[in-house]
């Protein structure tokens, strides 16, 4: 009996189970917290996200399974799926940062529609329009599908990538004339965006040759599946330094249910830089949308209607742990008397490898050598544009084949230059001792000359000219702020060298060289060994190297009584750093000529440690 009851009531309880699964609401959609998730997520975090989101057409040509036609009689074309794919990637790589819902997908129902805007674009050939007039040619069906397009789309032009669009164009907004509202980031980082599409269209008669179309005006998301306090781009917490460029607006966008968009007038916003406490304090009234200092508030509805838009102005970029507190004052809350604020810590990192040389600089290479480009990071893809010429390995080794030029790209994501290399391969017409070819072919290869030393003749004696000009190229690649100071406009105080040539100037001017009396300079005269040596230490000292601490503890050369006393000290050092060996039988020969080829490589000597630590 005590069975039967039992049974009775598991039968009783699994009816009342079965009852409430089937009152249970069906596909209860999570809920997303974007202030907990920014602040949550690690650099690994946002890395190992980043390489789910990698782009995988950013360098296609063939756009398309069937090209669109442009002319009557118009034609949608299609539009091949990895190119469509990695605009996905883009949006949805977006939205993460910003601490949204990155489940986007693409409404291919939307295909005709945007293919539709992108050749109307293109047919017209000109700028860009949300709503154009209707081409004479155009049948009034497909003008219309193409008018839905433009009119719910953030637009572009001239670029053939739906990433690079993204990335490089819509979620910066600098322009002057986007800055006012950055509508296609908002409109990209719109909370209740569930899903997109894109199209584009080439017409080679037209101004910019490619135009896209991006369907953006979208909140199939219900507005409860979201929780914020504000949207922020840059995001709080961690945030990488390549998807921002310091012209690029910042922007916080407010929920208006909340917030009163209408009392701005007093709004502030105060940027802090930790790393030297620099502060900018912004208000209205700065308005330099150009590149300066600039505040901005715009109450139109591009996704939310509530966006604080703020740029600090006079930042050259942004370094690795840069951390930046912002401030916002005087907001009101729906139906408050007093003011609130908000504030929040973003912190730059680095998300992609990176070359650790001067990349404005290029690389010589003879067929044959190898040279191991020095890595930041571990990158994704590193990749030759022309193999023939020169090929590179996962590690960063290039390894030339035949004369021409080569580009390597390291994670060219976010068109950022420290991401490039121009490689050139020359067969080695130049003259150079044997004990020199290892390190002149290094110091060709690494970036620290404009010119391309294994192409001249090195053995000849340095000139005074030459001496200077290739130390100062070497400054420039440790340190590209000379670059900036060589523009200045000088008046040389030598009768035998021309205010152009700022090299000479500069190194004077900044105590490398002097003139040899009588208000001349000598360009055209040798260097000798005792003189390199102290020019050396002297750019040894500009660069902060200090005293080796050894010099009197370093055996004397053999013709010490021959050597200058006032070269002495700089010999001694040059011997102790291993900048300047001497000759042979232990002799430093202080009046003998100095080439070419040991310039150079005493030269690299120097760029090496100073290079690897800027």
């Amino acid at each position: 009996m005590r069975w039967n009851s039992l049974m009775k009531a598991i039968v009783l309880l699994t009816l009342i189970l079965m009852l409430c699964t089937a009152l249970m609401p069906v596909n209860v959609a999570a809920v997303y917290h974007v202030q907990t998730a920014v602040l949550e997520r690690t650099k690994e975090d946002i890395r190992r996200t980043w390489l789910s989101y990698l782009p995988a057409a950013v360098e296609e040509k063939d756009l398309f399974v069937i090209e669109p036609d442009v002319h009557e009689p118009f034609a949608f074309g299609e539009v091949r799926k990895e190119v469509l794919e990695d605009g996905l990637r883009a949006v949805n790589f977006a939205r993460y940062l910003a601490g949204l819902p990155d489940d986007i997908t693409l409404d291919y129902g939307l295909a005709a529609q945007q293919q539709a805007g992108a050749i109307l674009l293109a047919h017209l050939g000109g700028g860009l329009d949300h709503r154009p007039a209707q081409p004479k040619s155009m049948p009034d069906d497909f003008f219309k599908l193409a008018l839905r397009a433009t009119a719910s789309s953030n637009l572009a032009a001239g670029r053939t990538s739906f990433f690079y669009q993204i990335m490089l164009g819509y979620m910066p907004d600098r322009s002057p004339q986007n800055i006012m509202t950055v509508g296609h980031r908002r409109w990209i980082l719109n909370p209740r965006m569930k899903k997109t599409m894109f199209g584009i269209a080439y017409n080679p008669d037209s101004e910019y040759l490619y135009y896209a179309t991006m369907y953006a005006i979208n909140k199939d998301r219900p507005q409860s599946e979201v929780q914020f306090q504000y949207i922020a781009w840059p995001s709080a917490g961690y945030f990488p330094l390549e998807v921002f460029h310091p012209s690029d607006p910042w922007s916080v966008s407010l929920d208006s249910s909340v917030y009163d968009n209408s009392r701005i007038h007093e709004l502030r916003v105060t940027v802090t830089r930790e790393r030297d406490n620099r502060i900018w304090e912004l208000d209205l009234s700065d308005n330099d949308a150009s590149g300066g200092d600039f505040l901005h508030v715009d109450t139109s509805s591009y996704g939310l209607n509530y966006a604080i838009i703020f740029r600090p102005g006079g930042i050259d970029a942004f370094e690795p742990d840069d951390r930046y507190q912002i401030r916002i004052d005087h907001l009101y809350l729906k139906n408050a008397t007093n003011p609130t604020s908000l504030s929040y810590t973003t912190e730059f990192f680095p998300l992609t490898a990176r070359f650790n040389m001067p990349v404005a600089r290029p690389i010589y290479m003879v067929p044959g050598d190898s040279y191991l480009i020095p890595l930041v990071g571990e990158p994704s893809i590193i990749v030759s544009t022309d193999p023939d010429v020169a090929t590179v390995d996962d590690n960063g080794r290039v390894t030339a084949h035949h004369p021409g030029k080569a580009t390597i790209k390291v994670d060219h994501y976010f068109g950022q230059v420290t991401n490039v290399l121009r490689i050139y391969v020359t067969e080695p017409s130049g003259r150079f001792s044997a004990w020199a070819e290892a390190e002149v072919k290094e110091a060709a290869a690494s970036g620290m000359l404009h010119t391309n030393p294994l192409i001249m003749d090195l053995q000849m004696p340095v000139t005074r000219r030459e001496f200077v000009a290739w130390a100062v190229e070497m400054l420039t690649a440790i340190d590209p702020k000379v670059s900036e100071e060589l523009q200045e406009v000088r008046t040389s105080p030598f009768i035998d060298v021309q205010d152009s040539e700022q090299s000479i100037l500069w190194g004077y001017e900044n105590g490398l060289i002097t003139g040899t009396g009588n208000d001349t300079f000598a360009p055209n005269n040798s260097i000798t060994r005792e003189q390199a040596a102290t020019l050396l230490m002297r750019i040894y000292r500009y660069l902060g190297g200090e005293e080796s601490g050894t010099v009197l503890t370093i055996e004397p050369f053999a013709d010490d009584s021959q050597i200058a006393s006032w070269a002495k000290e700089a010999v001694l050092e040059a011997k102790a750093h291993s900048i300047m060996n001497g000759a042979d039988g232990n002799r430093f020969d202080p009046q003998g000529t100095y080439s070419r080829e040991q310039t150079i490589i005493t030269l690299y000597r120097l760029y090496k440690p100073f290079m690897l630590s800027s």
